[in-house]
């Protein structure tokens, strides 16, 4: 395990790394570097740092990985400081911490000033893109048409400033598959994944939502594996375990999951849970874990379908029946449900009315 510290005093900078052996906690290398900071050294202390620990570990970097440490920086450290601090916020979008309004003008915020300070460096201009796309699903007033034309304003700012510059790519391929051009998305991602490993996961998110499962099952392992701490890469592992028919695989990556900190994803890890369950015919413990979710999380439609394929068609009738349903997600949860319950009229009726709102909502499904 790398640790370290960095203490900065104005213009002089601290960094302390150290690699321990985990067997027996001792200490394999150390390093202290006192430098001081400007907009010329600061990625070749980050360098330099990186190629004494590859060293210690008798690694040799791949190209790859060279060229990335190689990579053109801001021009000032004040550019750099913004954009730091904008993609801390856009993180916690990002990994569903936090889609609060202030987190998003903060991050919004400090890459517009970080492109302010430096408008020639591609990586908040690509950011900020990013960061008006997460807009659309988290913040009620985001017209989807309009956030999507900013985005990709801001993105293609950032490739046009540097055609080589791998998250820019990435953001691009989520523009182009909210907007529905899904052979574009994997020509953006694809290109993404040659210069940057960040395009993994929403290459993930489109092989699942194109049905080529198993290949979104390798992706989402590789970003899971980039990102441990990602929870909504594995929730999607999950799922896309349970959409392949890999009902066991499920289960054992849902019930291995450490859920401190996660309170808010926790219920939707029992939904995937209790499908999986029941899919793989253990409908005793399935049944137990959806009450229970259903209850917890209010989700009456969702409910609605796991009672069916609980072979429960009475309490899912019961719960179609009684209440309204409204929203293209609402119309979809009631259109898996009805599907189980084998009535194909009212599956095609909340299959079209989900694809009308979506319509009217300006986003594919």
């Amino acid at each position: 395990v790398l640790e370290g510290s960095v203490r900065r005093s104005g213009d002089q900078i601290r960094v302390t790394a150290q690699l321990i052996d985990v067997s027996d906690g001792s200490q394999i290398w150390s390093e202290t570097y006192d430098r001081e900071l400007s907009v010329d050294n600061v990625f070749e202390i980050q360098d330099g740092i990186a190629v004494r620990v590859a060293d210690a570990l008798n690694l040799r970097l791949l190209p790859a990985e060279s060229a990335l440490l190689a990579g053109d920086g801001p021009a000032n450290l004040r550019a750099l400081d913004l954009y730091l601090d904008g993609s801390y916020h856009l993180r916690r979008i990002a990994t569903g911490q936090s889609n609060s309004r202030a987190t998003f003008e903060t991050a919004t915020k400090n890459f517009e000033a970080a492109i302010a300070a430096d408008p020639d460096w591609p990586a908040p201009h690509a950011a900020l893109g990013r960061t008006y796309h997460f807009r659309i699903g988290n913040l009620d007033d985001a017209d989807p048409a309009e956030v999507l034309r900013t985005s990709k304003v801001h993105v293609m700012n950032a490739i046009e400033l540097d055609e080589n510059y791998g998250p820019a790519y990435g953001s691009l391929g989520y523009i182009l598959a909210t907007s529905g051009d899904y052979t574009g998305a994997m020509q953006a991602f694809d290109q993404a994944r040659g210069f940057s490993a960040e395009a993994t996961w929403p290459r993930a998110i489109l092989l699942l939502g194109l049905g080529r499962h198993d290949e979104a099952i390798v992706e989402y392992r590789r970003a899971a594996d980039l990102d441990p701490l990602g929870v909504p890469v594995r929730l999607q592992l999950a799922t896309a375990y349970l959409c392949a028919g890999r009902f066991e695989e499920a289960i054992e990556s849902i019930e291995s999951e450490d859920r401190r900190g996660t309170t808010d994803l926790s219920v939707w890890w029992d939904m995937l849970l209790s499908e999986s369950y029941l899919r793989a015919g253990e409908k005793d413990r399935g049944l137990q874990i959806a009450i229970e979710a259903i209850e917890e999380s209010g989700d009456e439609l969702y409910g609605a379908y796991l009672m069916a394929l609980a072979g429960e068609i009475q309490r899912a009738r019961a719960i179609l029946g009684s209440r309204e349903i409204d929203g293209t997600d609402a119309y979809l949860r009631a259109s898996w449900a009805w599907a189980v319950l084998g009535d194909e009229n009212q599956t095609l009726t909340m299959l079209e009315r989900a694809a009308e709102s979506a319509s009217s909502e300006s986003q594919p499904l």
